[in-house]
């Protein structure tokens, strides 16, 4: 028999004697993070979600990105600045805009400047 137990590292399995209930092997797997999953949480700063794994309900929630987000905003402030376009726009708008939408804001103002 085996018994499967999930955590929030990985999942462990244990191999169970039938007859007897001794333990004849345990071993774990870890969670693996996908490239998607490292990128997505240094490109986008929040996450909205509608589902909670611990609630019967549905409700909307945000869940806040990494620090490294907002390092990588910083950066598309700085390719934003750098890149030359027809509009321009009051230097607090940018950043306001993607500080707090990431790569949405940088794309829709690249968009903006460029049309």
């Amino acid at each position: 028999m085996t018994i499967r137990a999930e955590y929030d590292y990985g999942n462990e399995y244990s191999a169970l004697n039938t007859e007897t209930g001794h333990l004849i092997k345990r071993y774990s797997l870890p969670n693996r993070v996908s490239l998607a999953e490292q990128v997505k949480t240094y490109v986008f700063p929040f996450r909205l979600t509608v589902e909670n794994p611990q609630r019967a309900f549905i409700s909307p929630r945000i869940q806040l990105g990494s620090p490294y987000a907002l390092l990588v905003n910083l950066l598309f402030l700085g390719a934003y600045l750098l890149i030359p376009g027809r509009k321009r726009l009051p230097i607090l708008f940018p950043i306001a805009l993607i500080g707090l939408a990431g790569i949405y804001g940088f794309v829709s103002l690249l968009l903006f400047k460029w049309f």
